[in-house]
């Protein structure tokens, strides 16, 4: 009996939780609350009654009560989407950068309203498929159905980000008039902070509409596929980067292994490995200000030179590009690390058509280029090919971010397969994975004693 009356009392405890927020059209019962601990972390999960019935939720994590500028995701259902992943839309994706953007900066909230199909509901909403395959996009099809295009009503989420305290909010969304809405009810927004789509071939005319009948702040301009997993290795690499200090210059170093780990070499991969690999080198030259590449990595074309900034190091022991300034492109920034022993009739011909060069005692050695570096007020670049170059930085333990593309296949016949190998033989911590298109991608910290014996 004692039993039963103790968890009476626990029961009666968790009703004194019940409480009802008014708004101006409707209201919000705050019903229970719960511990949630999922792969992201460990979040607290609030379950809300509107006065029509539907229940919304707010998964929160850490203290969010009186916050200014929380992180705040408000996601409207999308079964098709966020449960079975379908590629019409851009929900799932956006669901699950919300989350972990969230647990990187362990404090923030996600709402999930039940609001299915922009409002129309999940049967209305198949049937709008259905014409959307006819050739109608989303608007029209939900006007036919006798709908509005956008019958959604964010009012729920700004009384329940009432009830949890908080005071001001930067909101992850693509959506102008969520901020609208939330400003219209009383929630200050700090910050809108994009969520890019992930783009595909099924989607790709359902973010037009967004964008232009809409007006959602979606740029499908850019040639290359987007992946959202790629900006999680870019939040992973600033986070690293925000850590740093400024020692010496923040080094990433961009590796290609095959399942067995063997290096790949561009001649061995598909075009669509190529192309993806291209994509997370785009990616990741966004946030360094040099990139450092071996004379066989220059562009072959101008496009291509041209479509980074920041300054460009080529690795060139034997000054060959010399030979070569006819025949390649070079970035509007180069300056090239050769030896110091190098032919002088090379260096005047280089000197002679305006290319900058620096003499290295030795360019296979990661603390004399990283000397050079440091003359050249670099703060941060991302090493790139440079084979000759990348035992050493690895062996010294100097980079701060590996980021190794892992080729599905085996490059000998060694048939031997270990992916979970790559962080033993890079020494990575906080080793993650990712998948973006046939590609695996391991990142991680290099994980030893930093610049033993470099300068």
């Amino acid at each position: 009996m004692a039993y039963i009356n103790e968890h009476a009392a626990k029961v009666e405890a968790e009703n004194s939780t019940v409480r009802t927020i008014e708004g101006e059209r409707t209201a919000v019962t705050h019903e229970v609350e719960v511990r949630l601990p999922t792969d992201a972390g460990v979040f607290r999960l609030h379950l809300y009654v509107d006065d029509a019935g539907k229940e919304h939720l707010a998964l929160v994590m850490g203290d969010v009560f009186g916050c200014e500028g929380l992180l705040v995701r408000v996601h409207s259902e999308c079964m098709t989407g966020d449960l079975f992943g379908s590629l019409r839309c851009d929900c799932q994706s956006q669901l699950r950068q919300a989350i972990e953007m969230i647990a990187e900066e362990g404090l923030g909230i996600l709402i999930y309203l039940r609001q299915e199909g922009r409002g129309i509901g999940l049967l209305s909403k198949l049937h709008s498929y259905n014409l959307q395959d006819e050739g109608l996009d989303t608007v029209d099809a939900n006007t036919i159905l006798g709908y509005k295009p956008d019958g959604r009503d964010y009012e729920a989420a700004a009384l329940i980000l009432k009830d949890l305290g908080v005071m001001s909010i930067r909101l992850m969304s693509n959506n102008p008039d969520k901020t609208n809405a939330f400003e219209r009810n009383g929630i200050g927004i700090a910050a809108m902070i994009p969520a890019p789509p992930r783009v595909t071939e099924e989607n790709r005319r359902y973010l037009e509409t967004k964008a232009v009948r809409f007006h959602h702040l979606i740029d499908l301009n850019d040639d290359l596929p987007y992946s959202p997993d790629i900006d999680r290795l870019l939040r992973f690499t600033n986070k690293c980067m925000a850590a740093a200090g400024d020692r010496r210059p923040f080094i990433t170093v961009l590796l290609n292994r095959s399942l067995n780990g063997h290096q790949v070499r561009p001649g061995m991969m598909s075009t669509e490995m190529q192309r993806e690999l291209m994509v997370i080198r785009h990616r990741l030259l966004s946030l360094h200000d040099a990139h450092l590449v071996d004379l066989s990595e220059l562009p072959v074309g101008p496009e291509e030179a041209g479509g980074f900034e920041g300054l460009t190091v080529v690795l060139d022991p034997f000054l060959r590009i010399a030979d070569l300034l006819d025949h390649v492109h070079l970035p509007k920034k180069t300056v090239v690390l050769t030896g110091e022993g190098v032919d002088p009739e090379r260096r005047r011909k280089s000197e002679n058509a305006g290319l900058w060069t620096i003499a290295v005692p030795r360019t296979e050695d990661v603390g004399s280029v990283i000397g050079a570096l440091k003359e050249l007020e670099v703060t941060s670049v991302l090493i790139d090919g440079c084979h000759d170059l990348l035992p050493s930085a690895l062996a010294h333990m100097c980079a701060d971010v590996a980021v190794c593309q892992v080729s599905p296949f085996l490059s000998t016949s060694d048939s031997s397969i270990c992916i979970d190998g790559h962080d033993a033989a890079l020494g990575l911590k906080d080793l993650d994975l990712v998948r973006v298109g046939s590609s695996v991608i391991c990142y991680g910290i290099p994980n030893g004693p930093l610049d033993a014996g470099l300068p």
